[in-house]
């Protein structure tokens, strides 16, 4: 678990279907949204992958925002 999170925070391409990845997407919503394991799981594929998305979308604009407001440059 730990090599495939250390992969997933540095960028790198994990394998789709890797049940280490289910895990890692699974805390980013519930460190988003405050849900439950068991509210997480009981939402349907789409929704999940939605909700995955809206989260990663959010959180690159907020580490650009960072970027921005650290060195005064717009990160390319």
């Amino acid at each position: 678990m730990r090599r495939v999170a250390r992969l997933f925070l540095d960028g790198k391409t994990i394998k789709s279907g890797s049940p280490e990845l289910q895990y890692i997407h699974e805390h980013i919503l519930a460190r988003t949204y405050g849900w439950t394991l068991s509210e997480i799981r009981a939402m349907d594929y789409y929704d999940f992958q939605v909700h995955l998305e809206l989260c990663s979308m959010s959180e690159l604009a907020e580490r650009k925002w960072d970027i921005t407001v650290a060195t005064g440059k717009s990160p390319k």
